[in-house]
């Protein structure tokens, strides 16, 4: 049961005035599907994390606008509950579709055919943060991996090199989903 002081709720009336509370037991926890006046539905997602809920909220209002009709839309965003507004559209969990189906088969096809259009905006111009993010994590991996006897000690040396020539390259970013799963 969703209270009625639910912060979700109360800025998604702010955003769209009057909207019911939609039942849909295969949706999260953390989602409230509602409808508006119009029986428009829209999806109330809250953050745990500000980081990602700002990473999220940029996405939306950068990105993923030129996806037109193949994601979602942000109707709004609050930074104090961490909530993102969105539409909702169609589609089904591809976790749930039987392995090797048609339907399983076409929920790819399509994701496939978003993500295509996600890799066709255009380049990201780095001011150095993306190399040396990269380099970050090579070296983090790398120290894992000698950590737990993965690597010997000449192949961590070789990727530690690596790292250190990568945290000095010179690269555009791209636009990344960084959640590509089944149920997105």
């Amino acid at each position: 049961m969703i209270a009625i002081a639910d912060p979700r709720l109360t800025f998604a009336r702010q955003a769209l005035g009057p909207v019911d509370i939609v039942s849909m037991s295969e949706m999260p926890p953390d989602l409230l599907v509602l409808a508006d006046v119009r029986d428009s539905l829209h999806v109330v997602k809250r953050h745990a994390d500000l980081d990602r809920f700002q990473r999220e909220a940029h996405a939306y209002a950068t990105w993923i606008p030129h996806l037109r009709d193949l994601a979602p839309r942000m109707v709004a965003a609050d930074p104090a509950t961490r909530s993102l507004l969105l539409t909702m559209l169609p589609g089904k969990n591809a976790d749930r579709l039987p392995p090797g189906s048609s339907a399983e088969r076409r929920a790819h096809r399509s994701a496939g055919a978003a993500l295509r259009e996600l890799h066709r905006v255009l380049p990201v111009r780095s001011d150095g943060a993306v190399p040396a993010y990269l380099a970050g994590r090579v070296r983090w991996w790398a120290g894992h991996a000698y950590a737990a006897d993965l690597i010997s000690t000449p192949e961590h040396r070789t990727l530690l090199t690596r790292a250190d020539t990568l945290a000095t390259s010179t690269m555009d970013g791209a636009v990344c989903h960084l959640d590509y799963q089944p149920r997105n």
